[in-house]
């Protein structure tokens, strides 16, 4: 839980094989069980506080891995939530605050 998880250092892997509640498990974090029915692995990060050296790093390999081409030939795709113009910026942000967008925002500036 979010107490537990104080304490940690910035890399930390936690597994759960199963819960005394079955399905209903969860706590803080109501999809617990479906993740643990359908195995599937979480992997929580932020780029915030990592170093610019780890950022610069992370560009360098995402586009020697041809990522960065995956996206420009359509291959891969971002997952767009919402569209605003950009004099429409303060909407856009009160969105985000919802909290209840599932991409990113993005603002149009032409």
């Amino acid at each position: 839980d979010a107490q537990e998880s104080r304490g940690l250092g910035d890399v930390y892997k936690r597994q759960i094989y199963g819960t005394m509640s079955g399905a209903k498990a969860g706590g803080d974090w109501p999809i617990l069980g479906a993740v643990l029915a359908k195995r599937l692995e979480v992997l929580g990060t932020t780029l915030r506080t990592r170093p610019l050296e780890y950022k610069r790093d992370l560009v360098q390999r995402f586009c020697a891995d041809g990522l960065l081409e995956g996206f420009r030939v359509g291959e891969l795709q971002s997952a767009v939530d919402a569209e605003y113009r950009l004099e429409d910026a303060n909407e856009a942000h009160r969105y985000m605050e919802t909290n209840v967008s599932s991409g990113k925002i993005l603002l149009r500036v032409r």
